[in-house]
């Protein structure tokens, strides 16, 4: 069974699946499970995921939960590049004369 065929009977977060029960599920280890819901979201499937109780993936099942993702990725975003920031300040690397271009959209086509 592909991932697609289970996370899209899963409307609403508190449906939401684990990347561990998918694996179980798939045959496939968790890891995998992760490339392939990046793979599907790439090509617009509209996967959220879920930090908090209940833990894992499913499709929003409205505008509110997919918000929620989207704070939640938003977030992750800032904490990486504050982590990336120190890393070049403590090491060096810092070029204040250049700017980091970050493609956050994905400008590769699917």
């Amino acid at each position: 069974m592909q991932i697609w065929d289970i996370l899209k009977d899963r409307k609403g977060r508190n449906s939401a699946i684990t990347a561990r029960q998918l694996a179980s599920i798939t045959s496939i280890n968790e890891r995998e499970v992760r490339a392939e819901v990046a793979t599907l979201r790439r090509k617009g499937c509209p996967i959220a995921s879920s930090t908090g109780k209940p833990y894992g993936y499913y499709l929003p099942a409205g505008a509110n939960e997919a918000r929620e993702c989207q704070a939640q990725l938003y977030s992750r975003m800032k904490e990486i590049g504050i982590t990336a920031r120190a890393l070049d300040q403590a090491f060096g690397e810092h070029l204040p004369s250049k700017q980091m271009v970050l493609d956050l959209f994905g400008s590769e086509s699917v």
